[in-house]
């Protein structure tokens, strides 16, 4: 399963991107782990439970990274958008 994640979206993941599968691991994300962190961070518990796994995360950092490898495996295409605004003042 990796290999052919990585063949169909090769060009959207990075090298070193999280999300993107290491060779041999075969990682499938539902929208129901998607939805459970979502909550965890919601209510503000470190404790996620779906399809019958619980996982305690150390932090809410931690929690956080789980969501965007997440996020990332089920759409790999998105990409996150980021405006950079410049201000120039001549100090007169």
């Amino acid at each position: 399963i990796a290999s052919n994640f990585i063949a169909l979206f090769g060009a959207c993941l990075a090298e070193d991107d999280p999300a993107r599968p290491q060779s041999g691991i075969a990682t499938m994300y539902t929208e129901s782990h998607r939805d459970a962190l979502r909550e965890a961070i919601a209510s503000g518990v470190l404790r996620v439970s779906y399809d019958g796994r619980t996982v305690e995360y150390r932090s809410f950092a931690d929690l956080r990274a789980a969501l965007r490898v997440v996020e990332a495996a089920l759409d790999p295409c998105r990409r996150t958008v980021r405006q950079i605004r410049t201000y120039a003042d001549k100090g007169l």
